[in-house]
């Protein structure tokens, strides 16, 4: 495993785009696209990753979504 922080700028839109991605919904249809369950595992893994880190930089949507995945 690689440990990484990420140092970008996104957009507005981009960030809204990606945290819509953390649905449990979206989450299953990225799945689906991914030729192999490892490559499933790794994208929802890169995906929560970008969330957690725009959560904890007191991003309320992020929040929002991550906190739904818990319920």
């Amino acid at each position: 495993m690689h440990c990484t922080t990420l140092m970008i700028d996104l957009k507005d839109n981009e960030i809204r785009g990606l945290v819509a991605l953390c649905s449990q919904e979206k989450r299953a249809q990225l799945a689906s696209l991914c030729e192999s369950p490892e490559q499933a595992r790794g994208l929802i893994s890169a995906l929560d990753e970008i969330n957690w880190q725009l959560a904890s930089s007191g991003h309320e949507d992020a929040i929002e979504a991550l906190a739904s995945l818990v319920v």
